[in-house]
């Protein structure tokens, strides 16, 4: 048996509004700005947007259908089946990205599954499940990323309501009920409840005190405070903004990662990242967009917990960081490159590489080099055996999951 050979992918875009009309462009080498907004590059098997194998007529959807044993691999089989685990994605934020969660594999099972018996179509706007699969996910910035990510501790919250003259709010008030998650589910739901009139005056004076806040050189906030201001000008009196001060506000400089597990309530805000996740496309959204939400169902997959933000952040020593968080589904791998080595990998599933800075030569067996420019990638079969890849920048390496926690990146 011939061992099947690295694939150069074509890869599908996808125009949500939020998309930068000169980040993917730029990457790529195209002329910027685009025609429309860029949202997200998807590299993968998704059904949505598969990724076109160059040269072959096919998509790589059509290629794993038809031999899942020698591209997958019999790692990837036992443990996911026929289906490849992971998607692997570019995504560029111009604007904020809804305020969502995305279910757990049982939730996601359970509300796929009853849709389906209700004969809710996949193209229903309304509909909130679009497979029957879990989305964990890490975004790893690309330049400074701007983002929403689980709730701030309570006390911390309750700081920053009163230093901006919000506690006496109804909504924030319950943040008080006891026990901690109690108080913050209560505080969420009246949120949501809000009316109409209500909901403008909470609103109204939050941008206010974000505003007070923004030019004041001396407060901590003041990073938060402009973010907030730039998402109230988008999207003026959403339920979204009232959710903000809850939640961790974190910027990302170039390397550092973010794991979003299910359950956790978050919003990217701008900014351009490598993302990687389950090979899910199940949303929850509560706010911050146009679309349907899911209040009901985000009630039923939000983990009403205060958690301690952890920051991925590379050893700035090693030329290669891994991030391996706590899911069996994916890992991915960033290595910066001189020209001055060739690194060898021998895979234990399928990867994809993805090249983000600079130019690249990957190296299979018994094959000709491919050469990759910035914004471009591979597909290598999970039975392909060792490869290297020689080259002067940064590449990404997204892979098979080992359910461990990384060794290379250390939390911050």
């Amino acid at each position: 048996m011939t061992t099947p050979h690295i694939r150069r992918l074509e890869n599908a875009i996808q125009p949500y509004a939020w998309g930068s009309r000169y980040a993917l462009a730029q990457l790529q080498g195209r002329e910027a700005p685009s025609e429309g907004p860029e949202a997200e590059l998807w590299i993968g098997a998704h059904p949505k947007a598969p990724s076109q194998i160059v040269g072959e007529g096919q998509t790589l959807l059509e290629l794993i259908n038809a031999a899942p044993d020698r591209m997958l691999g019999p790692e990837s089989r036992t443990r996911f089946g026929d289906t490849l685990p992971f998607l692997l994605k570019i995504l560029a934020a111009q604007e904020p990205l809804s305020l969502q969660a995305h279910p757990s594999r049982a939730q996601a099972r359970a509300g796929f599954h009853h849709e389906e018996r209700a004969r809710v179509p996949l193209s229903d706007p309304e509909r909130s499940y679009k497979d029957d699969r879990h989305k964990p996910e890490l975004i790893c910035a690309l330049g400074a990323f701007h983002a929403l990510c689980g709730f701030r501790p309570i006390d911390e919250t309750q700081e920053l309501l009163g230093a901006w003259g919000l506690s006496a709010l109804p909504a924030y008030e319950r943040l008080k009920a006891k026990p901690r998650s109690r108080g913050l589910q209560s505080c969420c739901e009246a949120l949501w409840q809000l009316e109409p009139s209500a909901l403008g005056k909470a609103t109204a004076k939050l941008v206010k005190a974000a505003q007070r806040c923004a030019s004041d050189p001396k407060s901590p906030q003041q990073g938060f405070a402009s973010d907030l201001l730039i998402v109230a000008q988008r999207y003026p009196g959403d339920v979204g903004l009232l959710f903000m001060p809850l939640l961790h506000h974190v910027v990302l400089a170039p390397g550092e990662a973010l794991f979003l597990p299910a359950g956790c309530l978050h919003s990217y805000l701008h900014g351009v990242g490598v993302e990687i996740m389950a090979n899910s496309d199940n949303v929850l959204r509560g706010g911050l967009t146009p679309k349907h939400i899911d209040v009901h169902q985000l009630l039923r997959t939000i983990r009403f917990e205060p958690t301690k933000l952890r920051k991925l952040v590379p050893d700035s020593m090693a030329s290669q960081h891994d991030f391996e968080p706590d899911v069996e589904e994916f890992a991915l791998s960033m290595a910066h490159c001189t020209g001055h080595e060739k690194h060898r990998h021998r895979p234990i599933g399928p990867e994809f590489l993805l090249v983000t800075e600079g130019d690249f030569s990957i190296e299979g067996q018994h094959e000709d080099p491919i050469r990759l420019r910035c914004g471009q990638s591979v597909f290598v079969p999970g039975l392909h055996g060792e490869y290297s890849f020689l080259g002067t920048g940064t590449i990404f390496i997204a892979r098979l999951g080992t359910g461990q926690v990384a060794v290379s990146a250390r939390e911050n």
